[in-house]
């Protein structure tokens, strides 16, 4: 849902729905756990992975350490910081090197530029 979420155009700039503690898509996630709980529906996510355990088998399945390096710097280069990220996260969880923090640090800051430039556009 959240993925989808966008303000209509006559909204987008009213003051009051300017996306100054994050991105309008962070929100519908949260009124919908508080309306009906944290089960989205997705049986197959009741009892998941331990986040360590998911990353190695997620980094195996990609190839190892430096194929998944290789995928998540060529989605920042390409400027999808989002999976870019997410594979980072994946890699520093796997093995915390200073070139995988740093690649992570990289896609966050460019995802947080992002953010500001929305807010800079918008005269906040």
């Amino acid at each position: 849902m959240s993925y989808e979420v966008q303000l209509p155009e006559n909204l987008k700039n009213a003051p009051i729905l300017i996306e100054n503690y994050g991105e309008i898509a962070h929100v519908p996630g949260r009124i919908y756990t508080a309306l009906f709980g944290q089960f989205n529906r997705n049986a197959a996510q009741l009892n998941r992975l331990h986040p360590i355990e998911e990353a190695q088998r997620l980094v195996n399945a990609m190839g190892g350490l430096s194929a998944t390096y290789t995928l998540a710097q060529t989605a920042h280069n390409d400027g999808d910081f989002l999976w870019a990220c997410q594979l980072a996260d994946y890699l520093v969880t796997v093995e915390d090197s200073s070139q995988h923090r740093q690649l992570k640090a990289n896609c966050l800051r460019e995802m947080g530029h992002r953010l500001s430039l929305k807010m800079f556009v918008r005269g906040i």
